[in-house]
């Protein structure tokens, strides 16, 4: 048995997967199978084997392909050297890689097809229970998946696609729990508008937007640059000064508002180009 701590190969938040090399004198007359050592590299020490084979396993109990080696390469390239060789850490690689590749879309659809045969073999009234419980259970999983999705920076248009409906449908039906959309409750930086239900961006405090009448709101630089359109004659400066940390808010707050209409956020084209995110 391998100990847990003799694993020389492991995946960053996997504990199934571990990989190392193990060696096997060849079986002799007698035996059920070969010798097998756990440092495989210390047969050279005990003088018992001029060759061996050698091969990766992992925790999971895979074993990968074995390669016959012999004392003199050993000697030659070292442990290391030979494990690189023979390619034992890149076999390991592969076995991981497989195993926890996503299982094709087919089979899980396999799967809900043979529960729906089982549902059905059971009373009418049980069937209709389980089918209703399961319809709720689709309809948060569906939710959870779109917001993943959006998280992800899938577009509207991307997530239509595999639920085969219109971009808009998709948006409509789910941008009250999209994830990258302001929920009317969060805090938001002083230039947020209140109609205006997009997220701020980076920090709440960047820039300073300096009206006509003097006074003053603070804002991240996507709300910002809108509310720079919006107002008459403003003026935008960095907080922190021109070199501090914001030093390029201001002068990208700038460039964006000329862009950009006022109040462009309720126009028609806004919300055409929310639902295209």
């Amino acid at each position: 048995m391998v100990r847990i701590n003799d694993w020389d190969w492991t995946v960053e938040g996997v504990t199934e997967h571990r990989g190392r090399t193990v060696g096997a004198l060849a079986q002799r007359p007698g035996q059920d199978a070969p010798q097998v050592v756990e440092h495989w590299d210390t047969l050279l020490g005990d003088g018992t084997a001029s060759s061996f084979e050698v091969w990766a396993t992992c925790g999971c109990g895979w074993e990968g392909i074995k390669f016959s080696t012999g004392s003199n390469e050993v000697k030659r390239l070292g442990r290391a050297g030979v494990e690189a060789e023979l390619l034992l850490r890149g076999d390991w690689d592969q076995h991981v890689t497989s195993a926890m590749a996503p299982k094709p879309v087919e089979a899980d659809l396999k799967k809900v097809a043979d529960l729906l045969a089982e549902i059905g073999s059971r009373t009418p009234a049980d069937a209709l229970y389980v089918l209703r419980c399961m319809g709720s259970m689709l309809q948060g999983q569906l939710a959870d998946s779109v917001a993943a999705a959006r998280l992800d920076g899938r577009s509207w248009s991307e997530i239509a696609e595999p639920l085969g409906v219109s971009k808009a449908a998709a948006y409509e039906k789910y941008r009250a729990i999209d994830p990258t959309r302001w929920d009317g409750k969060a805090e938001r930086c002083e230039a947020a508008h209140r109609q205006d239900y997009t997220l701020c961006e980076g920090n709440p405090e960047a820039v300073e937007i300096v009206l006509e009448s003097g006074d003053s709101v603070r804002a991240c630089v996507s709300h910002g640059a809108r509310f720079y359109a919006s107002t008459t004659r403003p003026r935008v400066r960095p907080v922190g000064g021109p070199d501090g940390p914001n030093a390029g808010a201001a002068l990208e707050v700038y460039h964006r508002a000329q862009g950009m209409t006022p109040f462009f956020w309720m126009s028609a084209t806004d919300q055409l180009a929310e639902v295209s995110r």
